[in-house]
């Protein structure tokens, strides 16, 4: 569960604000869902509580760099209509698409470079671009 502490709007898309409310971690997520589904992210308030998915926005790399960090390997989960991978980086939860052949064991730690993260669905709502 995720609290919203702040929204930087842009012309198109916003970046969200949010603070895991059970490990206290903030982070700043991409959010484009309104430019591709009139079913979006816009209801999001700050300072509400809401259950969210965020993607790490990356891609693997076959060994450890400056940039990359290590994620592990919880689960192989569906996110609408797209099977993702599960990971656990710094205690916190995120997803992974599962694409280009990737093979991946739970438990697994692999080494990842990501740029953002990506809200991909917020409580019942996904993202347009998982359906």
């Amino acid at each position: 569960m995720y609290k919203v502490v702040k929204v930087n709007e842009a012309v198109a898309t916003r970046t969200i604000g949010l603070e895991n409310i059970e490990t206290g971690v903030s982070i700043e997520c991409f959010d484009d869902s309104a430019l591709v589904s009139l079913e979006n992210f816009e209801f999001m308030e700050v300072g509400k509580v809401y259950d969210c998915k965020i993607k790490l926005f990356g891609s693997f790399v076959d060994y450890e760099t400056t940039t990359s960090v290590s994620i592990r390997v919880k689960e192989e989960i569906f996110v609408g209509r797209k099977m993702m991978m599960k990971v656990i980086l710094d205690k916190e939860l995120y997803y992974i698409p599962i694409d280009n052949g990737n093979e991946v064991s739970i438990g697994n730690i692999l080494n990842f470079e990501f740029t953002r993260r990506d809200l991909i669905q917020v409580e019942d709502v996904i993202h347009r671009d998982y359906l």
